[in-house]
């Protein structure tokens, strides 16, 4: 089925409707679809639309979820909305670097709310802006589900909001539109939407410090590069990928060297790596064979691109230049996937058929196959669970396959 544009129904709000769609969420999807609205008010589409978007935030916004009394939006502002994991950091990050008993906040690029919302939960004054009416709306109406105090909506452009708006922010959070008129995506931060070179000449009068989220993809170079006043990056990671970054930018204060602040969200909690991105250019690694243990950082330190820094912060040995794989003789804490080094091989057809029909998970590394072509071509199966084929090269570089297993505290 097509998303259509979200278009706020205030009918959705009623009692016997919510009812409804309550009742009905787990039915049956295929026989759900076809099934008329009982409503005068409220359409088939609509029902959908709400059966639709609340199954697509199930993992990634929890309490959303169970909530039944709030309504969703259209597909790609589900899309774009923060997870409750990312917006819980932020608020953290905002309440940590600021520490007053009441901060007031804009946010001047809305969309669904779920990083306003966590600021709400924090305690903070915020000012919720979005230039979608109609989207607005629906945040407007999600507040007073989740019983949110002190949360202010406007239906406005961000320019609009500063020129008629008389207060003073002790910060300003921005997470511009990174989809074109054309909604192609766009990365660089010039072609975002609200500009950044616009805002940038107007908000050192309205407050202090700036907070970006920006795509994920952004080269941080040249992030630094459009943002110089910026503090510290954070490269927040969930899992085994990378969600955003996050730029604290002071807006008032001399330039100070840039901190990089990785952040990985694994096994329930939230672990950070700091160090300063100068760091960076003078770190020199370390490079061996392979030893007793193999060591693959996590998302977020990948990103950032300090895989010299890696090296020499932890005295781990890079197997080869390109492929950031790194090895120590012994047990050493690490900030990603540990594994023990059951055997070393050359990667011959006649040592990749003693695989057939086993269980191994294959990772490639600065290698020329892909994990599908091998597990194709010498019918390795999934589901190795701790068990490790790793396919990379060595020093000189030749092809090399390491067996690992996982070795985690």
């Amino acid at each position: 089925m097509s998303d259509p544009l979200f278009r706020w129904n205030p009918h959705l709000v009623k009692p016997e409707v919510l009812d409804y769609l309550a009742k009905h969420q787990n039915s049956d999807p295929k026989q759900r679809a076809f099934r008329s609205s009982p409503f005068d008010e409220v359409t088939r589409i609509e029902l959908q639309q709400q059966w639709e978007g609340r199954e697509r935030i199930r993992k990634k916004l929890p309490s959303w979820y169970k909530n039944e009394q709030v309504l969703f939006p259209a597909r790609l502002n589900l899309e774009q909305c923060s997870s409750e994991k990312t917006a819980g950091y932020k608020a953290a990050l905002i309440q940590s670097k600021l520490k007053k008993q009441k901060t007031t906040l804009a946010d001047i690029t809305g969309g669904f709310g779920v990083d306003s919302f966590a600021f709400a939960k924090q305690g903070f004054q915020v000012h919720y802006c979005e230039r979608q009416s109609d989207l607005a709306q629906l945040v407007a109406y999600n507040s007073m589900a989740f019983g949110l105090d002190d949360f202010h909506t406007y239906a406005q452009e961000a320019e609009a909001f500063f020129l008629q708006s008389k207060i003073s922010f002790d910060l300003v959070y921005a997470d511009p539109a990174r989809r074109d008129e054309e909604q192609n995506r766009v990365f660089a931060l010039e072609q975002t939407e609200p500009n950044l070179k616009s805002l940038l000449s107007f908000l050192p009068s309205r407050t202090p410090y700036l907070l970006l989220k920006t795509s994920p993809f952004l080269d941080i170079q040249q992030g630094l590069n459009a943002l110089p006043n910026a503090t510290e990056v954070h490269v927040v990671a969930i899992g085994k990928e990378v969600k955003e970054l996050l730029w604290w930018v002071p807006l008032n204060e001399e330039k100070s060297p840039p901190q990089i602040i990785c952040a990985h969200y694994t096994n329930d909690q939230w672990k950070e790596t700091r160090f300063s991105y100068g760091d960076i250019a003078v770190a020199e690694s370390i490079f061996g064979e392979p030893e007793g243990y193999l060591y693959l950082p996590n998302p977020s330190l990948m990103k950032s691109g300090a895989f010299d820094w890696i090296s020499q912060e932890y005295g781990v040995k890079k197997i080869q230049k390109n492929s950031h794989l790194y090895s120590s003789h012994s047990r050493l804490d690490f900030p990603g996937k540990r594994f023990t080094i059951l055997n070393t091989h050359s990667p011959t057809s006649k040592q990749l058929k003693k695989y057939k029909n086993q269980k191994w998970e294959v990772v490639c590394r600065n290698y020329p196959s892909r994990v599908e072509e091998i597990r194709q071509q010498f019918r390795i199966k999934a589901g190795g669970k701790s068990d490790y084929l790793f396919f990379t090269r060595d020093q000189q570089d030749q092809a090399l396959l390491l067996e690992a297993r996982l070795d985690q505290d």
